[in-house]
């Protein structure tokens, strides 16, 4: 009795997933930390195919639109960076086989042939590369093989969409092995539909992305592994959706009331879809130039060499390099009209060295390494605005901004006791960031419909309200007292960013901003758990972590508007548990958590000539309070039920940002926002997915579930950026052989309820409100092939 009873238990149990969330292979059980871990194979059943398709899986994850340029924001737990610049950093740091990705836009590539996913939470740095304030998210490739391996999908889904995945691997000689794995999606028909042009579509997709790989014994102790990767990404973009702005409360259904044309004549054709998902509207633009679509390549490279020292010693180190270029259109507005959309045309070279040297032992466990890393970007950030309010046709901000970090960091674990560990971490950066740029003026003098040249614009707009410009605008009703500087005439393509910096070099001119900023800050962790017996852990860890300040990349009107942001800082507090219950068929993991959050770096509008445009400021002091949990049970070996919640308490405590509605150039009007949430937290949100294998002759038919909910959160300070809740479910049977066959078959349907929902909301360029839409239903089948 006792051996069948064994012999049931270990069929059921929960699998281990093994980690490297500190530097070595570890159960994620066994890790005193926050930490979400996925397999290669769940990540694959679900259809995650993008780094930001994650946040469909763990709860506390957030990642959104911040804006029509083709950036994502990441946000966990409430901690995120809400600013559209291709130059923002991020709070959340991405790392692909240990090497960090330094700018969000880089992390949009395709997701394929993954070992597993970690997504760590809480301040980071005295393990990884970087130092975050908010976590990070690390994405594991599977590395070459010692026996031969082989392995396909592919699928066929809604929208003549084809995906390809597909992976070699195994031994050329003895010490050398390779692994080649290639991924591509192709899809002919767009999911989006204009709302004004009903036979035109948007949403098409074309993907390839190839990954070689050399894991090579130079001998005994030594190591090298290389990687290689290209992705390519021809696909559209997503285009947004106009709603009336009175849905969430505000005054008008849109920005400054009503939309004119180019002729200053009220607009009729702007489109409200009432939140249907298909439904967007956007501009092609003179031979499709400004269709929302993206030509992106980035090219990796890394090369890992481990040493193997003796007495448990290990020094590795980590070489990355990073290209990236982008040639990439989007629509801010969501209407037909050029009123607000761009061409980011893009260059990032990012360069990164790590060494680190450590000891694992039983009793004690130390790391101590160095790290060094180098990125320039460079931007063309090309703005159109022929029939928006303003009477330009085209803006061109070109900056540059180059980023240099030394860091020094120290890990240790020590055993007090057989049952109580110390957890000590300490990293110090000195970081140095350079911007230098400037808006030009694109608008050619000989097109007095499409636009006039800027210096003629704001030598009008500054007669006061009711003037006329030569194309026929009335003036928006800017009224600016006497004594503003005489705006200095522009050449054509002049730099049209006036320095409002009293003291500073060409201060009462147009001209360049330059800047350089530094941080010198440390980040520290210390903690303790805590085993009663072989399967409860109790850990608490207090930790403090900082993201170096940076600049505005967005259109300026003014020096003033591109003043550096300054550093922010996060103390948290956390307690929790891991425990494997029941003979290991339930996993259980929580934990409670507290944020001291200062000087947190948010969006706020900046007051001037032009009107309020983008600004970026910090929020003095705000607090977060949140729980998380984490169950699988196995009670059987057919069924398998995963959950996980996160609820998230998030208020600003000290803020006095830029009243938009109340502030016009020169006077600034602040008002309180303390007592508001921090943007993209919201309160609950969780994930629910069940699975049961049901044997039928000779095939094991398994149909699955999963449930997704995401509550409403608030966007910042305007109220257009509020987002509603929303409830996804997905349904997928998977078939296979009884016995073990490298044949398997999914069919599946997302969002099987036709959800309507969207995902962020957002300022739609210069006269709208906009929403980024979900995708409507899908279905697909997928066929599997891997034989080891």
């Amino acid at each position: 009795m006792l051996a069948v009873t064994f012999s049931l238990a270990a069929q059921a149990q929960v699998e281990e997933i093994v980690v490297t969330a500190q530097r070595r292979e570890q159960s994620a059980n066994d890790v005193p930390i926050s930490i979400s871990a996925y397999t290669g194979d769940l990540v694959r059943e679900l259809g995650v195919r993008s780094a930001e398709d994650l946040q469909m899986l763990t709860p506390g994850l957030e990642v959104s639109s911040s804006g029509g340029v083709g950036t994502k924001v990441w946000t966990i737990r409430g901690v995120g960076f809400s600013d559209y610049s291709t130059a923002a950093s991020s709070t959340v740091g991405v790392y692909v086989d240990e090497v960090a990705i330094p700018y969000p836009v880089m992390s949009t590539g395709v997701f394929f042939d993954v070992d597993r996913v970690e997504v760590i939470k809480g301040p980071q740095g005295d393990l990884f590369g970087r130092n975050t304030t908010a976590g990070q998210v690390s994405i594991v490739s599977r590395k070459p093989t010692d026996t031969f391996e082989v392995g396909a999908s592919l699928g066929f889904a809604r929208y003549e969409t084809v995906d390809f995945e597909g992976f070699l691997s195994g031994p050329f000689t003895d010490s050398l092995r390779g692994r080649l794995a290639v991924a591509t999606t192709q899809s002919g028909k767009g999911w989006q539909r204009s709302a004004t042009r009903p036979d035109d579509r948007l949403g098409e997709i074309d993907r390839v992305a190839v990954r070689g790989m050399l894991d090579w014994d130079l001998g005994e102790r030594t190591n090298l592994l290389l990687k290689l990767q290209l992705n390519d990404d021809q696909s559209d973009n997503v285009a947004p959706t106009a709603f009336d702005g009175r849905e969430v409360g505000l005054p008008f259904a849109t920005l400054h009331g009503t939309p004119f044309n180019a002729n200053g004549e009220l607009e009729s054709a702007v489109a409200f879809t009432n939140g249907k998902n298909e439904y967007a509207d956007w501009t092609n633009g003179p031979g499709n130039a400004l269709r929302p679509q993206r030509d992106n390549q980035l090219r990796s490279a890394v090369a890992r060499l481990s040493f193997d020292l003796g007495n448990d010693i290990e020094l590795v180190s980590v070489t990355g390099y990073d290209e990236f270029e982008r040639t990439e259109a989007n629509d801010w507005d969501g209407i037909a009209l050029l009123d607000s959309s761009n061409i980011n045309v893009t260059d990032i070279e990012s360069f990164s060295q790590e060494i680190r040297l450590s000891r694992t032992g039983e009793r004690v466990n130390w790391i101590v390494g160095a790290y060094y890393s180098t990125d320039d970007l460079d931007e063309d950030y090309n703005y159109f605005m022929g029939e928006g309010r303003f009477g330009l046709n085209q803006l061109n901000t070109q900056y540059r901004q180059e980023t240099d970090a030394v860091a020094a960091f120290a890990h240790l674990e020590y055993k007090l006791t057989d049952q109580l560990e110390a957890i000590a971490g300490v990293r110090y950066t000195s970081e140095d960031r350079k911007w230098r740029g400037c808006s030009y003026d694109q608008t050619p003098t000989d097109l007095p419909v499409a636009g006039l040249p800027l210096n003629v614009f704001l030598n009008n707009i500054i007669n006061g309200p009711g003037v006329l410009t030569p194309n026929g605008l009335l003036n928006d009703g800017f009224n600016f007292p006497n004594g503003l500087p005489e705006v200095v005439p522009l050449a054509p393509n002049g730099c049209g960013t006036f320095n409002d910096l009293p003291g500073t070099p060409g201060a009462g001119q147009f001209g360049e901003f330059a800047r350089k900023i530094s941080a010198n800050e440390p980040m520290w962790k210390v903690g303790l758990n805590f085993r009663p017996n072989d399967d409860v852990m109790l850990f608490g860890t207090i930790s403090e972590g900082f993201k170096s300040g940076g600049f505005n990349g967005a259109n300026s009107n003014t020096h003033s508007q591109l003043l550096p942001y300054k550093i922010e800082t996060l103390r948290a507090y956390e307690v929790g548990a891991k425990s494997t219950l029941f003979e290991r068929t339930l996993q259980l993991n929580g934990s409670v958590f507290f944020y001291d959050y200062r000087d947190k770096q948010e969006r706020e509008p900046a007051v001037t000539p032009v009107g309020n445009i983008s600004g970026i400021s910090n929020i003095p002091k705000s607090e977060i309070l949140g729980a998380e949990v984490e169950l699988t049970w196995r009670p059987t070996s057919a069924f398998t039920a995963n959950l996980g919640v996160s609820v998230l308490d998030t208020e600003v405590k000290e803020w006095n940002p830029v009243d938009d509605l109340a502030s016009a150039y020169p006077t600034v009007v602040r008002k309180d926002a303390s007592g508001l949430e921090l943007p993209n937290a919201p309160e609950f949100s969780g994930n629910l997915m069940l699975a049961y294998e049901i044997p039928a002759g000779p095939l094991v038919v398994t149909p699955a579930v999963d449930v997704i909910h995401r509550g409403s959160s608030s966007g910042d300070i305007t109220a257009e950026n509020f987002r509603e809740e929303y409830t996804l479910t997905g349904v997928r049977v998977s078939i296979g052989l009884a016995e073990k066959s490298p044949w398997s078959t999914q069919l599946w349907v997302r969002n099987l309820t036709d959800e309507q929902y969207y995902l962020s909301g957002q300022t739609g360029g210069n006269f709208t409100y906009t929403r980024t839409m979900g995708m409507p239903r899908t279905w697909g089948v997928t066929f599997q092939y891997n034989l080891q």
